[in-house]
């Protein structure tokens, strides 16, 4: 659940912005030091990928890298980045 997206968490239909998903927040645990969300019952952290937007990034993280990451990390998977190729760019 820790690398679950909303759609996936809910149940709904998913496609490659799922794995867009994931791995903003591979890169936000790489980034932060920890996972953007954790919890020890998996129900309260599948609520969190659903609901709870990401902590703010260090603030050395460089800004446009930090609008990348939250790009990434977008609940509505329509406001991700639609490919990996787009990601890419």
């Amino acid at each position: 659940p820790q690398y679950m997206s909303p759609e996936q968490a809910t149940g709904l239909e998913t496609d490659e912005r799922t794995d867009l998903y994931s791995a903003g927040v591979m890169l936000y645990e790489m980034l932060a030091g920890r996972p953007p969300f954790q919890a020890d019952d998996p129900i309260a952290l599948i609520r969190m990928q659903v609901v709870s937007a990401p902590p703010a990034l260090p603030a050395e993280i460089p800004v446009p890298l930090q609008l990348f990451v939250v790009k990434l990390l977008a609940k509505q998977r329509d406001e991700r980045f639609a490919s990996a190729s787009e990601t890419r760019r």
